[in-house]
């Protein structure tokens, strides 16, 4: 089991479905709501919410195809999401409470979905359009994908990124280059993961965070002083905190063996 201090997956086993006494094991990119009253999360190919204190989870999606990676909007109405329906990964849109997914990209390359933008009327996601040995972090562009109208998105920066965060007033992007696969721990040496910090007003890139091991999964604090990370420093993931004014890091966890990975926070930072 994965411990997660600001979403603990354990949580997650006691919970009963709504539809059957099953628990729910093994959850999969969770994100909580902006009033951090629910979490969305993906669980067997479909998209499922839950009362962040806990009880059933409710069935958002059903679909054969995968759906994966839920985003709520800035107002928690809307929850973006993956699907491979149509055979890519393909970005969805649909109702919070439940309702009918609107697919709103349809390239055959795919994307990968990172945040909404604070006003609500765009996506920020990450996709690869170029051939490539591997269909991964490396490749992948930053760009704004519109989500009232079909148009080609906004690229905002033409070079590798992933794991990418929005500041609370989306001017500034964190964003990860290189990195080995999550799950491998204690990895040291010249690809490990750093954060970089993209200013979308000067579309300056500027390194803010790198170590000889791993730094991944940023997470700007609401006030945008600084942001939350995990380092393997220790072997297994932790979770820290990075302040931008004077570089300080503070370690909040420490274990030895599980990880934090794939941390969520609520838009006031109280879950």
């Amino acid at each position: 089991m994965i411990h997660h201090p600001l979403f603990p997956l354990s949580l997650l086993a006691c919970m009963a479905l709504s539809a059957a006494a099953e628990p729910v094991r093994l959850a999969q990119t969770p994100v909580v709501s902006p009033d951090g009253s629910l979490v969305a999360f993906s669980w067997r190919g479909d998209i499922w919410t839950v009362p962040a204190k806990g009880g059933s989870a409710r069935r958002l999606t059903t679909h054969p195809a995968l759906d994966t990676t839920p985003v709520f909007s800035p107002d928690g109405g809307q929850i973006a999401f993956l699907s491979e329906r149509e055979g890519g990964r393909q970005v969805h849109v649909m109702p919070a409470r439940g309702g009918q997914p609107r697919q709103l990209t349809f390239h055959t390359e795919g994307y990968d979905l990172a945040a909404w933008m604070p006003d609500g009327r765009e996506l920020l996601v990450t996709l690869v359009r170029d051939h490539s040995w591997m269909r991964g972090s490396r490749s992948a562009r930053m760009a704004l994908l519109d989500v009232s109208e079909r148009k080609a998105e906004r690229v905002l920066l033409d070079d590798a990124a992933a794991e990418c965060s929005v500041s609370p007033d989306g001017k500034k992007i964190l964003f990860v280059r290189e990195g080995e696969m999550w799950w491998r721990q204690g990895y040291r040496g010249a690809r490990a993961g750093q954060i970089w910090l993209l200013d979308r007003g000067s579309g300056e890139c500027r390194q803010v965070k790198a170590e000889a091991t791993e730094c991944r999964f940023p997470l700007w604090k609401p006030d945008g002083s600084g942001f939350y990370f995990t380092s393997n420093r220790d072997g297994a993931f932790n979770l820290c905190e990075h302040d931008l004014a004077s570089g300080r890091t503070l370690q909040i966890t420490r274990f030895k063996t599980d990880s934090v990975v794939f941390p969520a926070l609520s838009k006031d930072g109280g879950t």
